[in-house]
Order: C-alpha cells, then sequence, then structure tokens
C-alpha cells in the first residue's frame, strides 16, 4: 500500500507550495542514487520522494489528491466523462499534454559521455568515478547571454514570458497551448550587445564529476540516464537536462562474448596434442582454471561447454554465484580447441613432418 504522499515529504496537508519545494530538495540530496551507490533502499525512497513532489507541486493534482487520496488519477480521467470525450476532459487532456510538451521544450540538452568498461567490470559489476564537461549558465551575464547581463531589452513578441499561446481545434473544442517563441527561443529577451566571456551564448563550459554504479552483466552499448546532471537550460523555469552513459565493452583478449550471455574461449593446441590426447588448463572470467581431458584423435573445433559459467544476467545482485543461481541468470562458457601452426620450424621437425606425409601416403596405397 503507498504510503501518504504529505507523510512521504514530512510536511503537513495544508504546507505552501514553497515548503514543499524546500522539503523534497532536502530529501532528494540525502537519497540521490549518486551520493547513495549500491543502496535498493535509497534508490527506492528517492523514487518515492519524486513521485510525491510531482503530484503535490502541481496545484491542480494536489487538489484532486487531496479529495480522492491514491485514485486521485483515475477520479480526475473519470471526471467530465460521458459516453466519449466531455468538454472537461479533453481539457485536462490537452492541459496535461501542454504541460509536458512545455517540461521537456525548457529542459536543458542532455549529454552523452562513453564509459569503457573492461569483461570482467561488466560480470562483477563495478562503481565507476567519471569527469566529463557540460554546459552551465554564464557566471558573467547569468544565461542572458548580454554583456554585463544588462544588455538587452524584452521580447516584443512574446511580452517576455518566453512562450507563444496557439489555440488547436480538438474535436470542436478550442484548446490553449503555449509553444516557446521562435523570436527570443524562450528566453523572454533580445541581446543588444553579446556577453563577452560566452560570445553570446549564455552558457559555459564546466567540469562534472559523478560516481555511479554498473550493474552485472552489463552490456556494450547500453544507456543508463540520470536526471538533471546534463547541460543547463537557457529558458526561464527550464531543469537542467540529463546524463546518458553509454557503456562501451573494451575487446577481451582471451574472452569473447557471444549471445545470451556466452562466453568463447579459443584455446591453441599443438596437432601431436590433438593426436595423442593431452589435458589442458583454459581460464575462466572469475579467474579460476579449469582442467579439460583431451580425448585422443580429437579435431581441431572441438567443442567444451559448461553451462551456468559465462556472462550473468543484467543486474544480477552482487555475490551471486552460477551455484547458488538458476540456469538462466548466467549464459555457458564455450571452450574451442583451435589448431595451432608454428610460424617456424626446426630442420628436423619438417623431416619428421615428411616422413609422416610419406607413411600416410604409403598407407593410403595399401588400402587402394
Amino acid at each position: 500500500m503507498k504510503r501518504d504522499y504529505y507523510e512521504i515529504l514530512g510536511i503537513q496537508k495544508g504546507a505552501s507550495e514553497g515548503d514543499i519545494k524546500k522539503a523534497y530538495r532536502k530529501l532528494a540530496m540525502k537519497y540521490h542514487p549518486d551520493k547513495n551507490p549500491d543502496d535498493k533502499d535509497a534508490e527506492d525512497k528517492f523514487k518515492e520522494i519524486a513521485e510525491a513532489n510531482d503530484v503535490l507541486s502541481d496545484p491542480e493534482n494536489r487538489q484532486w489528491y487531496d479529495k480522492h487520496g491514491h485514485d486521485w488519477e483515475a477520479a480526475k480521467h473519470q471526471s467530465g466523462f460521458g459516453f466519449g470525450f466531455g468538454r472537461s476532459s479533453m481539457h485536462d487532456v490537452f492541459e496535461q499534454m501542454r504541460r509536458e510538451q512545455v517540461r521537456e521544450a525548457s529542459k536543458g540538452a542532455p549529454v552523452y559521455i562513453t564509459i569503457p568498461l573492461t569483461l570482467e567490470e561488466c560480470y562483477e559489476g563495478v562503481n565507476k568515478t567519471v569527469d566529463y564537461i557540460y554546459q552551465k549558465i554564464c557566471g558573467d551575464c547569468q544565461g542572458s547571454k548580454s554583456k554585463n547581463g544588462t544588455s538587452h531589452h524584452t521580447c516584443t513578441v512574446c511580452g517576455g514570458s518566453g512562450q507563444k499561446t496557439q489555440y488547436i481545434n480538438a474535436g470542436g473544442h478550442h484548446v490553449q497551448a503555449l509553444t516557446t517563441c521562435g523570436s527570443c527561443r524562450g528566453s523572454g529577451i533580445v541581446i543588444d550587445e553579446s556577453c563577452e566571456k560566452c560570445h553570446g551564448e549564455g552558457l559555459e563550459s564546466s567540469k562534472e564529476t559523478v560516481t555511479i554504479r554498473i550493474p552485472r552483466g552489463m552490456v556494450s552499448g547500453k544507456e543508463m540516464r540520470f536526471r538533471a546532471l546534463g547541460h543547463d537550460s537557457l529558458i526561464r523555469g527550464g531543469e537542467r537536462g540529463d546524463a546518458v552513459f553509454v557503456m562501451q565493452e573494451i575487446p577481451h583478449k582471451s574472452f569473447e562474448r557471444i549471445a545470451n550471455g556466452g562466453l568463447v574461449y579459443r584455446h591453441k593446441i599443438k596437432y601431436e596434442d590433438l593426436v595423442l590426447g593431452t589435458s589442458i588448463e583454459v581460464p575462466s572470467i572469475n579467474g579460476k582454471f579449469t582442467k579439460i581431458e583431451v580425448e585422443p584423435k580429437s579435431k581441431s573445433g572441438k567443442l567444451y561447454r559448461f553451462r551456468g559459467y559465462g556472462m550473468p544476467a543484467f543486474n544480477l545482485s552482487p555475490g551471486v554465484t552460477p551455484a547458488q543461481a538458476p540456469d538462466s541468470a548466467f549464459g555457458d562458457y564455450v571452450v574451442e580447441l583451435e589448431l595451432e601452426i608454428p610460424d617456424e620450424y626446426s630442420e628436423e621437425e619438417m623431416g619428421l613432418i615428411k616422413s609422416l606425409r610419406e607413411l600416410k601416403n604409403k598407407n593410403l596405397d595399401e588400402v587402394k
């Protein structure tokens, strides 16, 4: 059962918008995943806090919540519905769309950061401290893009709001929708003389350092998105963009990852060992060695499969071993015998090989 949103934020039901914002910021900083790596409880609390803030910070949604509790969304959508869409319901739908469009349009741009990972790091999971550059509000002009932050005037097109009103005809109803002003690009101002520090961009480069947890079983190309760690927004009231960390697995010198978490190790083996048989030791991704008995008269390309000793499934809990987990939690480990052809041969070896060829040809003639 969901907890009361006011209880989650630690505020009274009649709290002001300022109290809600203050409580959210305090708790969000405390339980943010970046400050609590590997802490599932903190991550769950952060999500709970964000959900409570999303509802209570919106005056209209807060009214519905105060009246209907956690059933507020169902009650809101049912309001104004008869057989089909009513005027009130259509307004709610488009109002929700409008708010979402404005929020997304006002966000800063995302930052994309590539994180190189070894196969061992993908296997175990790892904490990575990452430095990257993002664009923050210029310290000289405070994002106004104008010299000394004052060499500008209010946009006459939008009146300084940064937005324009458009009317949409939907089902016979005229609905208002706000869009970003094209004249000032949402800033609400027009520049008279550009800022010298940021050259009229409104943003300057800054360094950010974060520590993120890479889960077990990570795969190359997967993205991890963190809210409000990207570029600052120049639009008034806009939030900071997201940071998107893109995983890039470094090719391993011994192992090759294949589908479904499988790992392949190709063991170089001499011809005489294939013919006569031998014992070999092969490495495993967990650092241990496995002994294999190669039978006489084996062929190059022969496979040995060890079920459940490949890569773990994505986000598998730390410390879980193949012996403790179901089969689907780990891929297979496959060892392939690969004939080793030396680059050079001694005269004695060449002589023996010629003798072997002559002997085999003689045997073939006798069979014929």
